[in-house]
C-alpha cells in the first residue's frame, strides 16, 4: 500500500482513508490510479464514474456520475444477455428443455435429463443459463416457464447454422426407430432460381400450419417431437 500511495503521490494514511470511504480524492489522482492499472477504455470509464459518484465535492457531479454509471452498467448487462441468448440458440437441447416444462409433470433436473437422454450435469448447466437469461424460473428443485414467456430465437447466422446441424444429428439418431414413432420422407423436384422465394414461403406456411393443428389436436402431450424440413440443392449451384 505504501508503494502504491507513493506512485500516485499521496500519503499511505490518505490512501487508507480513501479506501475506507472517509476521504475524497482529486480527479488528477484518479487519473494517476487509472494509469497505473492495465485497464481498457470501458473499464477506465467505469472506474472514473465510480470514483466521481462517490468522492466528488459537488453533489450534482456525484449524482450525474452515478446515473451515467447505472446507464453504462445496464447497457453492458443487456449486451452480455444478448450474447448469452445467441449461445442458447446454438445448442439443440435448450428449446426441448423449455418445452419439457410444459409436457412433463416432474420438471426437476434429473427428470428432464432422463427424458431427453442427457447427463444431469448438462441439464443443470442449461437450466441455469435459461434461468439467468429469463426464459424460465426456478421454484425449489423444480423449474417452470418464465411469466414473461420470452421467445428463444436468434438472428446470428452462425448460431442458426450450428443449431440446424445439431438437429440433423438428432434426427439421424432416430432413423432406426419403429416407423410408428417417427416419419422420414423426401421428394425430388426441379426448380428455377426465381422460384426459390416461393418455395421457402410455402414451406414456412406448412410448418406453421402443422404446428398450429398439432397444438389444437393434442389434449395431453406426453413427448417432444421435432419437425425438421430441409430444402437444398442436389445439383451443383454457384452462390
Amino acid at each position: 500500500m505504501r508503494a502504491f500511495a507513493r506512485d500516485i503521490g499521496i500519503t499511505p494514511q490518505h490512501l487508507h482513508y480513501i479506501l475506507k470511504g472517509q476521504s475524497g480524492i482529486s480527479y488528477e489522482k484518479v487519473l494517476k490510479i487509472v494509469g497505473s492499472f492495465n485497464l481498457n477504455k470501458q473499464a477506465q470509464k467505469k472506474f472514473l464514474l465510480t470514483v466521481s459518484g462517490s468522492h466528488d465535492r459537488s453533489a450534482v457531479t456525484r449524482q450525474l456520475a452515478t446515473e451515467k454509471l447505472k446507464s453504462l452498467t445496464s447497457a453492458e448487462d443487456e449486451q452480455l444477455l444478448a450474447i448469452e441468448k445467441l449461445d442458447l440458440i446454438s445448442e439443440w437441447y435448450y428449446l426441448p428443455i423449455i418445452l419439457a416444462l410444459d409436457v412433463y409433470e416432474s420438471t426437476d433436473a434429473l427428470s428432464i435429463a432422463q427424458k431427453l437422454g442427457l447427463s444431469k450435469t448438462t441439464i443443470r448447466m442449461a437450466l441455469n443459463k435459461l434461468v439467468n437469461s429469463g426464459f424460465i424460473e426456478k421454484d425449489g428443485k423444480f423449474y417452470k416457464r418464465s411469466a414473461k414467456h420470452q421467445a428463444l430465437h436468434a438472428e446470428n447466422n452462425s448460431s442458426l447454422k450450428k443449431l440446424y446441424a445439431e438437429m440433423m444429428k438428432q434426427s439421424l439418431k432416430t432413423i432406426e426407430l419403429n416407423e410408428k414413432l417417427r416419419s422420414f420422407s423426401f421428394i425430388l423436384t426441379t426448380i428455377s432460381e426465381n422460384e426459390m422465394d416461393f418455395a421457402v414461403e410455402q414451406i414456412n406456411l406448412f410448418r406453421k400450419k402443422m404446428g398450429r393443428q398439432l397444438a389444437e389436436q393434442t389434449i395431453n402431450p406426453d413427448r417432444i417431437y421435432a419437425l425438421s424440413i430441409q430444402f437444398f440443392p442436389i445439383s451443383k449451384v454457384s452462390e
